[in-house]
């Protein structure tokens, strides 16, 4: 019996009926006796190739007529009280959004009555009060609370906590609207759209392949017109809403079951997701990996019977003569560890999360069509247990380095490596930035935090002001020495893949990375294993026991920022030129 996943999409009437035939044909008795292992991986490709994403979002930034006849509800904010000033107005000191005081005038204080009547924690960041016929435009009506009002940024924190704020009064209020079976959520803005859309977006997704949609838009100001701060309002709703939908896709690649995530499918579903964009996706094959003396990623590829890949992502918006920017990333579809095979628990089916997040980003950029040039490689495979699977002590050369594996569950740092040395073998990057999921271990101490290894100060503070403004926060990590010297350590090879002591072990990871990267050209990796793991539920718009797809959105202010700083640098540049 086949369990095959029903597209949410308008599919033709030759496919569905193409769909049941091959349904019928295999479950026949004859073909469940003979089916061999190749026609089932045939099988389920011509399967899951009528929806490349079972489970996107669901939620719609366009109107649909099913979702116009179905229940409409409004997010709007209660900001918290502030009860040292005047204990007497504990019940009466409430502060609506601008929006939400508009709809209690129009229903003639019904809003506020109604949360007259209720404790006075309403206004607590991350609560919502669901309030139900008070308006007939909006039969159900979400009230988020706020927070403090006039939050600003946080020096303590190093975070933009209005724009969070928002992200989590939408998210929660979004997300309790869709529980009680609203099908078209209206959003107050709060005057920070890009966030509104974020969180909003953000909370409604769920991964299951249940057949429903939520339309999502923003409420709009009445009468108006059409001025420049509508459009400024419109277009920052819009990128929000990028922004979040190119995360919801890293959260759906995440949760997919590792059988259906190989190499040579991950490669597939990239070129879907990105040729519509515009963007160039070569899926380098062994033919090619043994041309450009890949080995590393040949050694550690032929411990499964799916083939390796090397994935090549291509964007290209600017003048083709200015050096890319450019991601490597980690994709491992699956690890076990090798022949120290890791405990069943400890097993990781989502190791390939940079390669997803970096999917996310391209999507994101060519998207928004940020006039910048951006390259993509990531080593795609399965590390598995068998015959020629890596041994310990077992020596490699790649690219000139003698490189010795003492233990093989630490081997996906040198894979790494060698897409470093490939690509800057081949290309002049602008700044290079490597992604992985490399150390378990930094996720007991620092969370749900990404955590930075840089050579380079400025991008450090470049990395840490896109993470502040978008809530992906990061907190940078050493580069001693004293970690060199310890994979440095040893007699015949040139590196040690961890060193002779696990100790401060996410360090030695990234020093191994840090030697094979040319002193010429910044160093910068971001571990991102504890960020996109799965949510504990400590950030509300993001369900809980789901992977979180961060730092995604980070990433894609990231090269924003710095893109616009080059422009602003180049500009003054050529003031100054003009003056002399």
């Amino acid at each position: 019996m086949f369990n095959i996943v029903v597209s949410n999409t308008v599919t033709s009437t030759t496919n569905k009926i193409s769909n049941l035939l091959l349904l019928l044909h295999y479950k026949h008795k004859y073909f469940q006796q003979h089916l061999k292992m190749n026609s089932l991986r045939k099988f389920t490709q011509i399967v899951f190739r009528q929806n490349l994403f079972p489970f996107f979002p669901r939620f719609s930034s366009e109107s649909s007529s099913s979702s116009a006849q179905g229940v409409k509800g409004l997010v709007v904010g209660v900001y918290d009280q502030d009860k040292s000033k005047d204990k007497s107005k504990e019940d009466t000191c409430i502060e609506l959004s601008p929006e939400a005081y508009k709809v209690d005038q129009s229903t003639g204080g019904k809003v506020i009555n109604a949360l007259n009547g209720l404790r006075g924690d309403i206004g607590k960041l991350g609560k919502v009060t669901l309030l139900s016929n008070l308006s007939e435009e909006y039969p159900a009506i979400a009230v988020s609370g706020m927070g403090p009002k006039n939050a600003k940024f946080s020096d303590a924190e190093y975070l933009d906590e209005e724009a969070e704020n928002v992200r989590i009064a939408t998210g929660v209020g979004a997300k309790e609207l869709q529980r009680v079976g609203v099908t078209e959520v209206v959003v107050e803005d709060f005057k920070r759209p890009e966030a509104a859309a974020e969180g909003s977006a953000l909370g409604l997704w769920y991964y299951s392949d249940i057949p429903t949609q939520t339309k999502l838009s923003r409420l709009k100001e009445e009468g108006a017109g059409v001025t420049d701060e509508s459009k400024t309002a419109e277009d920052d709703w819009m990128r929000g809403l990028t922004k979040a939908e190119s995360q919801n896709i890293v959260r759906c690649l995440c949760e997919t079951p590792p059988n259906f995530i190989t190499p040579t499918q991950f490669a597939q579903r990239a070129r879907d997701l990105l040729c519509p964009y515009g963007v160039q996706v070569f899926a380098r094959d062994v033919r090619w990996m043994k041309e450009n003396h890949m080995a590393a990623l040949l050694t550690i590829g032929s411990s499964s019977i799916e083939p390796p890949v090397f994935l090549d992502l291509n964007y290209c918006s600017d003048d083709p003569k200015v050096n890319p920017y450019i991601m490597i990333g980690q994709g491992t579809t699956f690890n076990c560890g090798g022949l120290c095979r890791k405990e069943c628990s400890r097993m990781m089916d989502a190791d390939y999360a940079s390669a997803a997040t970096m999917l996310g980003v391209f999507k994101a950029v060519a998207a928004m069509r940020l006039p910048i040039n951006l390259r993509g490689f990531i080593p795609m495979y399965e590390y598995m247990l068998g015959g020629l699977s890596l041994k310990p002590m077992d020596i490699i050369e790649t690219h000139g380095h003698l490189i010795q594996t003492p233990h093989t569950d630490d081997f996906h740092q040198i894979t790494l490596g060698e897409a470093i040395l490939h690509v800057i073998k081949h290309h002049c990057p602008m700044c290079l930035i490597t992604l992985g999921t490399l150390s378990p271990g930094t996720k007991a101490f620092v969370g749900g935090t990404s955590t930075v290894y840089a050579r380079c100060d400025n991008m450090w503070q470049h990395i840490n002001y896109a993470g502040a403004v978008t809530g992906d926060r990061m907190w940078r990590m050493p580069l001693y020495n004293d970690y060199a010297d310890q994979v440095l350590e040893s007699k015949g090879v040139d590196i040690l893949n961890l060193g002779k002591s696990k100790s401060g072990e996410p360090s030695l990871i990234a020093a191994v990375l840090n030697q094979l990267t040319p002193a010429c050209h910044d160093f910068t990796y971001i571990d991102i294993t504890g960020s996109s793991a799965e949510s504990n539920g400590y950030v509300p718009y993001l369900a809980k026991g789901l992977f979180t797809g961060a730092p995604t959105r980070g990433l894609i202010q990231l090269l924003c920022h710095l893109d616009y700083c080059r422009k602003q640098i180049e500009s003054q540049e050529k003031q100054t030129a003009t003056a002399s």
